[in-house]
C-alpha cells in the first residue's frame, strides 16, 4: 500500500499542476474578456445579439454577465482540451462559477450599504476577486475529485474521497448542468424582461433592461 501510494503521489501532483495552469489561464482570460465585454453593447450600437452576452446597463445583474459568459467560453475551450477529465472539470467549474456569481452582489451590497455609495475601483476589485474565487473553488474541488479517483487509501481520508466522488456523481452533475441551462435562460429573459427589483435597476438612469423602461 505504501509503494502504491508513492507511485500515485507524483501523478497526483502532476495533474494538479496542469489543473493549476488551466485555472491561471482562465483567470487571465476571464479578467481580460470580462473587462472588454463591458463595452461590447455600446460598440455594437445596442444590437440585440450583443445584449444577450454583454451588459445593457449598469445594474448588478447585468454585470454578472462579465463573469458568466467569459467563464463559460473558457470552460468550453478547456473541456475540448481535457475531455478525459470532463467528469471532474465541469461540476467543479460550475460550482466555482456559482460561488463567483453569488459573491458579486453580496460584496457589492455589503460595501454600498456601509459607504452609502458605490465606487468604480471597488466594483473592479469585486469583479477580479469573483474571477479568482471562481477558478480557485473550481481548482480545489477538481483536485479533491482527482484525489478520490486515484487514491488507493480512501480509508485514511474518508471525507476527502467521499466528497470528491460525490462531485462526479451523475445525478449531481446533471443537476448542475440543469442549473447552468436555467441561468442561461434567465440571462436572456431578464435582459429583455427584467423584474422590477433593485438587482436589475440601472442606478444611473433608474431604468430596467434592454428597452430601458
Amino acid at each position: 500500500a505504501y509503494l502504491s501510494m508513492k507511485t500515485q503521489i507524483p501523478f497526483f501532483l502532476s495533474s494538479n499542476l496542469k489543473t493549476a495552469r488551466y485555472s491561471l489561464a482562465g483567470i487571465l482570460f476571464t479578467s481580460l474578456a470580462g473587462s472588454l465585454l463591458h463595452f461590447v453593447f455600446g460598440w455594437s450600437k445596442g444590437h440585440p445579439l450583443a445584449a444577450l452576452v454583454a451588459p445593457v446597463n449598469e445594474s448588478v445583474w447585468e454585470h454578472l454577465k462579465l463573469l458568466f459568459f467569459p467563464v463559460l467560453a473558457f470552460t468550453a475551450w478547456e473541456w475540448a482540451h481535457r475531455k478525459e477529465e470532463a467528469k471532474r472539470l465541469l461540476p467543479a467549474r460550475l460550482l466555482g462559477l456559482l460561488a463567483g456569481l453569488i459573491f458579486i452582489p453580496l460584496a457589492f451590497y455589503a460595501y454600498t450599504c456601509l459607504l452609502g455609495t458605490h465606487l468604480l475601483w471597488a466594483d473592479l476589485v469585486i469583479f477580479f476577486l469573483a474571477v479568482i474565487l471562481t477558478f480557485l473553488v473550481g481548482f480545489l474541488l477538481e483536485s479533491k475529485g482527482h484525489f478520490a479517483e486515484t487514491s488507493g487509501h480512501a480509508a485514511s481520508h474518508p471525507a476527502r474521497t467521499a466528497g470528491g466522488r460525490f462531485l462526479s456523481h451523475p445525478a449531481f452533475s446533471h443537476t448542475l448542468k440543469t442549473v447552468l441551462f436555467c441561468l442561461i435562460l434567465l440571462f436572456i429573459l431578464f435582459t429583455f424582461r427584467p423584474p422590477r427589483l433593485p438587482l436589475f435597476r440601472d442606478p444611473a438612469s433608474g431604468t430596467y433592461g434592454y428597452f430601458q423602461n
